[in-house]
Protein backbone atom coordinates (compact mmCIF):
# COMPACT_ATOMS: atom_id res chain seq x y z
CA UNK A 1 0.00 0.00 0.00
CA UNK A 2 1.71 3.22 -0.52
CA UNK A 3 2.62 5.79 2.01
CA UNK A 4 -0.27 8.74 0.65
CA UNK A 5 -3.11 6.23 0.92
CA UNK A 6 -2.30 4.74 4.47
CA UNK A 7 -1.54 8.16 5.83
CA UNK A 8 -5.05 9.36 3.98
CA UNK A 9 -6.65 6.34 5.83
CA UNK A 10 -5.17 7.36 8.93
CA UNK A 11 -6.29 11.07 8.55
CA UNK A 12 -9.27 9.86 8.07
CA UNK A 13 -10.34 8.21 11.10
CA UNK A 14 -8.54 10.57 13.37
CA UNK A 15 -10.94 13.12 11.91
CA UNK A 16 -13.68 10.14 12.74
CA UNK A 17 -12.76 9.56 16.06
CA UNK A 18 -12.65 13.96 16.98
CA UNK A 19 -16.48 14.06 15.44
CA UNK A 20 -17.48 11.14 17.61
CA UNK A 21 -15.39 12.84 20.58
CA UNK A 22 -17.05 16.04 19.92
CA UNK A 23 -20.70 13.82 19.85
CA UNK A 24 -19.63 12.53 23.18
CA UNK A 25 -19.26 15.99 24.78
CA UNK A 26 -22.22 17.42 23.75
CA UNK A 27 -24.37 14.24 24.62
CA UNK A 28 -22.72 14.38 28.30
CA UNK A 29 -23.42 17.88 28.09
CA UNK A 30 -27.41 17.38 27.47
CA UNK A 31 -27.35 14.81 29.94
CA UNK A 32 -25.69 16.66 32.45
CA UNK A 33 -27.95 20.08 32.77
CA UNK A 34 -31.15 17.60 32.15
CA UNK A 35 -29.71 16.16 35.46
CA UNK A 36 -28.87 19.41 36.98
CA UNK A 37 -32.64 21.14 35.94
CA UNK A 38 -34.32 18.14 37.60
CA UNK A 39 -32.06 18.64 40.84
CA UNK A 40 -33.03 22.46 40.37
CA UNK A 41 -36.66 21.86 39.71
CA UNK A 42 -36.79 19.31 42.49
CA UNK A 43 -35.21 22.20 45.43
CA UNK A 44 -37.38 24.57 43.92
CA UNK A 45 -40.58 22.36 44.36
CA UNK A 46 -39.66 21.11 47.97
CA UNK A 47 -39.39 24.61 48.60
CA UNK A 48 -42.28 25.88 47.65
CA UNK A 49 -44.68 22.94 49.07
CA UNK A 50 -42.85 23.53 52.31
CA UNK A 51 -43.57 27.53 52.26
CA UNK A 52 -46.98 26.79 51.36
CA UNK A 53 -47.63 24.50 54.27
CA UNK A 54 -47.90 21.12 52.04
CA UNK A 55 -48.27 18.59 54.43
CA UNK A 56 -46.64 16.12 52.15
CA UNK A 57 -43.88 17.78 51.02
CA UNK A 58 -41.12 15.85 50.84
CA UNK A 59 -37.99 15.42 48.32
CA UNK A 60 -39.51 12.13 46.44
CA UNK A 61 -43.00 13.69 45.82
CA UNK A 62 -41.20 16.62 44.57
CA UNK A 63 -38.63 14.86 42.13
CA UNK A 64 -41.75 13.04 40.87
CA UNK A 65 -43.84 16.23 40.44
CA UNK A 66 -40.43 17.92 39.01
CA UNK A 67 -40.02 14.83 36.03
CA UNK A 68 -43.87 14.82 35.60
CA UNK A 69 -44.09 18.49 34.97
CA UNK A 70 -41.34 18.97 33.03
CA UNK A 71 -42.15 15.98 31.01
CA UNK A 72 -45.88 17.44 30.46
CA UNK A 73 -44.45 20.71 29.67
CA UNK A 74 -41.69 20.02 27.11
CA UNK A 75 -44.48 17.58 25.51
CA UNK A 76 -47.34 19.65 24.49
CA UNK A 77 -45.25 22.82 23.74
CA UNK A 78 -43.83 20.30 21.47
CA UNK A 79 -46.48 18.95 19.92
CA UNK A 80 -48.62 22.19 19.73
CA UNK A 81 -45.57 24.24 17.86
CA UNK A 82 -46.30 22.62 15.22
CA UNK A 83 -49.45 24.96 14.46
CA UNK A 84 -48.03 28.07 14.42
CA UNK A 85 -48.70 30.72 15.11
CA UNK A 86 -50.59 29.98 18.58
CA UNK A 87 -50.03 26.46 18.65
CA UNK A 88 -46.87 26.66 21.48
CA UNK A 89 -49.10 29.30 23.75
CA UNK A 90 -52.16 27.21 23.43
CA UNK A 91 -49.96 23.89 24.24
CA UNK A 92 -47.78 25.62 27.10
CA UNK A 93 -51.35 26.69 28.57
CA UNK A 94 -53.05 22.92 28.23
CA UNK A 95 -49.66 21.86 29.90
CA UNK A 96 -49.05 24.45 32.51
CA UNK A 97 -53.10 23.11 33.45
CA UNK A 98 -51.88 19.55 33.20
CA UNK A 99 -48.91 20.17 35.35
CA UNK A 100 -51.13 21.79 38.53
CA UNK A 101 -53.10 18.72 38.29
CA UNK A 102 -50.27 16.65 38.51
CA UNK A 103 -48.58 18.33 41.83
CA UNK A 104 -52.13 18.52 43.37
CA UNK A 105 -51.99 14.91 43.09
CA UNK A 106 -48.07 14.50 43.58
CA UNK A 107 -48.93 16.39 46.70
CA UNK A 108 -52.49 16.36 47.58
CA UNK A 109 -52.91 19.45 48.09
CA UNK A 110 -55.79 22.23 46.76
CA UNK A 111 -55.11 24.47 43.69
CA UNK A 112 -53.88 27.53 45.19
CA UNK A 113 -50.93 25.79 46.51
CA UNK A 114 -50.46 23.81 43.43
CA UNK A 115 -50.18 26.72 41.62
CA UNK A 116 -47.94 28.45 44.40
CA UNK A 117 -45.29 25.04 43.75
CA UNK A 118 -45.52 25.30 40.17
CA UNK A 119 -44.40 28.70 40.08
CA UNK A 120 -41.41 28.04 41.96
CA UNK A 121 -40.86 25.03 39.39
CA UNK A 122 -40.98 27.83 36.58
CA UNK A 123 -38.23 29.75 38.26
CA UNK A 124 -36.28 26.77 38.65
CA UNK A 125 -36.88 25.72 35.02
CA UNK A 126 -35.43 29.35 33.96
CA UNK A 127 -32.32 28.90 36.54
CA UNK A 128 -31.81 25.64 34.42
CA UNK A 129 -32.41 26.89 30.95
CA UNK A 130 -29.66 29.94 32.03
CA UNK A 131 -27.65 27.35 33.36
CA UNK A 132 -27.74 24.91 30.08
CA UNK A 133 -26.97 28.34 28.16
CA UNK A 134 -23.75 28.84 30.01
CA UNK A 135 -22.29 25.54 30.28
CA UNK A 136 -23.67 24.65 26.51
CA UNK A 137 -21.55 27.89 25.36
CA UNK A 138 -18.46 26.93 27.80
CA UNK A 139 -18.53 23.13 26.21
CA UNK A 140 -19.07 24.28 22.85
CA UNK A 141 -16.22 26.62 22.72
CA UNK A 142 -13.02 24.43 22.73
CA UNK A 143 -15.01 22.64 19.53
CA UNK A 144 -14.88 25.47 16.96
Amino acid sequence: MPYDIRQKKIKDRKNKIEHLSNLAVLITAILGVAALAMIIATFFMWLAAKMAGVEKATFGRSFIAAIASAFLTWLFSLTFSFFPPFGFPIGFFIGLILVIFVIMGAYNTSFGKALLVWLFHLLAEIAAIVIGILTFAGVLAPLT
